[in-house]
């Protein structure tokens, strides 16, 4: 059928009575014209010399001037119908919430389930609470539950007139005013910063559909914003309205919903928790896994079972959004095609893609606002983020779509990354404008890992510690296996590789790996006997915990192989050559740098990134001491916790002026990593009395950091600055502890700096100044 017949309209002039004329307009935008108009009488009554017009889609729907009426069909009574807003176009904000994650074209968010129910002559719309357990073997009492709690009353209308088809209801209010079926801030306020809607500055722009199972409401919409933007002077008075348009989705859901997959923690994906009304009273509730209802065609279940790749009935298709600069659209496209291989292992081909966003005039039944359809959208903000989102069926944690928000700043951020940790490798990262093809391949992989959150994938903070640091800097390893078993860690790039390995810049970048493959396989392998595939995942998951790629881990900030853009199970020998990636950067910044006002300031940029990676090497080597190992529950071996310690006093106690360039900021580095040591005293703490026998014990690492930072053999001005910055920092702790056991133990350790001093352990002036500052504080 022709673009031309589902666009055409069909103008209808009806007789009405007294000789007068009532033009009703039947809008049609699909073939099979399923706008009845079953209440076309009504209005040739109501309205005898305007023109309503009618629109098809889930509900016809009657307009006559601002009047809004939905001819709600009987069948749909009781269905369950998604809820979603999407903003088409947003307001430009000179400040966005602490997250500035919100607030753009193409952002989509949930609002729930509703559903209309008949109620005498009045027609309630529920909102449906989704809580509890949906299984084909609900018990009685789950019905008996849901029966009574499953829906709360969002609002009741009257019925006008009814027919055994479909009934009639006036929505004008519904769809005027700030509701559920228009609005963003009743909900969604302090994400998109918004708060009081104007509805005089309000309106309906659109309502249909070309299908039976969506309706679309498009509105033009105006809000103050929640914030007054800081930099606007006199802004105590200023709230200009932001004007926004949005599309409003009524989505008619599957009537039976996904099977349920129970939540596995060792296998980690979003999940949904159900209440459950069983005789179990040690099980009250059900945590499944949000994934996507992949199946075979009923024609290939035999060829699936056998092994055989099949095509899924529906793939899963993301579109990169057409603002995307040209460069980057292959690159985000292939992102998507990266994880065709770990649908492979679970049984499928062909089952995702990307695509380019059709234009709207070749292809006019693509909607954004639709909540089936999948978006990577490019978002031109100073945010330097990515991040993937979902939309789901709360009944069952079924991902309907992927929407996937790349925001333009974080091109700056990957750049800055590469240049810290690939520059050595790869010189042409040296050049104050990278190539373009550069800049796509180092992009792509920040997609690849936000399309895994849209296929449900939560971070896996222990897949980075998994490969030797030989094994990362042998390029036949990394082409088979890659830099890492799961590009859903935070990893980076392939800092540990050196100019001498020769490692090709391809391989610098994470892809997707081993776990990630292992993930998408437990999620969508698929069971078409689903009585039993859970305790089946179960044992299989547990088969392959054996195999340490495999491992899941979240981030809890007490185990060093479980952190953020860490790489190799050996993090100080790796964090060593980070730095000594740094240093051979800095000491040929004069073949690069130039006094032209740019470059500097792409200096000043890389100089600021270079600290901050300088600061990442040493935190996470912090991180071993008072360490506990996650998978095996025991204390990080003493061994391993001492050679941490010698690690900070090499790479950030000997004299890091090679970077920081003078005395006033190499002070200032030394407060935060001093800080952070003593912060480890409570991990510290913790694990000696969990394992007094394995771990140091609290006097122990006070006792080795001291003879650390007051080395006698380190005599320049560099220890002098880091020993009165560990004064103050240990006055400052003593002040602050809760612990009077700790205000004991730093009480001594500034008696044990007060000796040292007064037997002239130190260059005398030096002595005299921590002496003095030391009694002043504590009123000696």
């Amino acid at each position: 059928m022709t673009v031309l017949a589902r666009l055409l309209t069909l103008s209808i002039r009806l007789l009405a009575s007294g000789g007068s004329k009532l033009l009703i307009m039947l809008l049609v935008t699909t073939p099979g014209a399923f706008a009845q108009g079953h209440f076309k009488n009504y209005f040739e009554k109501k309205f005898p010399q305007d023109t309503v017009d009618i629109h098809s889609g889930m509900f016809t729907t009657y307009t006559h001037s601002d009047k809004y009426y939905w001819e709600i069909p009987v069948k749909l009574f009781g269905a369950d119908i998604l809820v979603t807003k999407t903003a088409l176009k947003a307001a430009a904000q000179a400040e966005r919430p602490t997250d500035g994650l919100y607030g753009f074209a193409n952002d989509m968010v949930e609002e729930g389930v509703i559903r209309f129910v008949k109620s005498g002559n009045r027609i309630d719309c529920l909102e449906v609470f989704n809580g509890i357990s949906n299984t084909p073997k609900d018990s009685e009492l789950t019905s008996l539950y849901r029966q009574k709690n499953n829906s709360g009353r969002y609002l009741s209308i009257p019925i006008l007139e009814e027919k055994p088809e479909a009934v009639l209801i006036d929505v004008s209010n519904l769809l005027n005013q700030e509701t559920l079926f228009t609005g963003l801030a009743l909900r969604h306020g302090r994400d998109f910063n918004i708060s009081i809607c104007h509805p005089e500055f309000s309106s309906i722009l659109e309502i249909g559909s070309n299908r039976e199972d969506i309706l679309f409401i498009r509105s033009q919409r105006a809000y103050e914003p929640s914030r007054i933007p800081s930099e606007i002077p006199n802004a105590m008075n200023v709230r200009e309205l932001t004007m926004w348009q949005i599309g409003t989705a009524l989505t008619l859901l599957p009537r039976t919903p996904l099977s349920f997959r129970k939540w596995d923690p060792r296998v980690e994906y979003f999940s949904n928790t159900y209440q459950k009304c069983d005789n179990n009273i040690y099980t009250t509730t059900i945590k499944v896994a949000k994934r996507w209802r992949l199946e075979p065609r009923p024609e290939d279940f035999e060829r699936y079972e056998a092994g055989e790749l099949v095509v899924p009935i529906k793939p899963i298709i993301f579109y990169v959004d057409r603002q995307t600069p040209e460069y980057l659209r292959q690159a985000f496209i292939e992102a998507v095609d990266s994880w065709q291989k770990a649908f492979e292992q679970a049984g499928f081909k062909n089952a995702i893609k990307g695509e380019m966003m059709p234009a709207h005039k070749s292809d006019p039944e693509f909607s954004i606002d639709d909540p089936r359809i999948s978006i990577i959208s490019y978002n031109v903000s100073p945010r330097m983020n990515a991040r993937g989102g979902i939309i789901t069926d709360p009944r069952s944690g079924e991902i309907l779509s992927g929407r996937v928000s790349i925001f333009h700043s974080f091109l700056d951020l990957i750049q800055q990354w590469y240049y810290c940790q690939c520059a050595q490798v790869d010189p042409r990262i040296h050049e104050e404008i990278i190539p373009d093809t550069l800049l796509a391949r180092i992009a792509k992989f920040v997609v690849t890992h936000e399309v895994g959150h849209s296929l449900g994938l939560c971070h896996n903070f222990i897949g980075s510690s998994a490969y030797t640091v030989e094994q990362l800097r042998t390029p036949d390893f990394v082409a088979k296996y890659g830099t890492t078993p799961s590009i859903m860690d935070y990893t980076r790039f392939n800092y540990i590789a050196q100019p001498e390995d020769k490692m090709d810049s391809k391989l610098l970048s994470p892809n997707v790996g081993i776990y990630d493959c292992f993930a998408i396989e437990w999620g969508y392998r698929y069971y078409r006997h689903h009585a039993n595939s859970d305790s089946l995942l179960k044992e299989w998951v547990t088969q392959q915990q054996e195999q340490r790629e495999l491992r899941f881990a979240n981030n809890s900030g007490i185990d060093p192989e479980v952190q953020s853009e860490d790489l190799s199970n050996d993090l100080l020998a790796a964090n060593a050559l980070g730095i000594e990636n740094l240093k051979y950067m800095k000491s040929n910044e004069p073949l690069w740098r130039s006094g032209e006002w740019a470059n500097r300031q792409i200096w000043i940029n890389r100089q600021s990134w270079m600290e901050i990676q300088y600061n990442n090497f040493l935190t996470q080597a912090i991180l071993y001491i008072g360490g506990i190992n996650t998978l095996t529950q025991q204390p990080i071996p003493i061994r391993k916790q001492l050679d941490a310690i010698e690690f900070i006093n090499k790479y950030a106690f000997s004299s890091p002026e090679w970077l920081f360039g003078n005395h006033r900021r190499t002070s200032s580095f030394y407060q935060e990593i001093i800080r952070s040591l003593i912060q480890r005293c409570e991990y510290v703490q913790n694990s000696s009395e969990r394992y007094p026998n394995n771990t140091i014990s609290i006097k122990e690492y006070i006792t080795v950091l001291h003879q650390t930072i007051f080395d006698r053999h380190q005599t320049d001005r560099s220890r002098e600055i880091l020993q009165e910055v560990f004064c103050k920092s240990v006055l400052d702790a003593m002040k602050n502890s809760d612990s009077q056991y700790m205000k004991m133990l730093w009480r001594c350790e500034l008696e044990n700096i007060l000796d040292e001093a007064r037997q002239k352990h130190f260059n005398p002036q030096h002595g005299q100044r921590i002496t003095d500052y030391i009694k002043f504080c504590m009123g000696k």
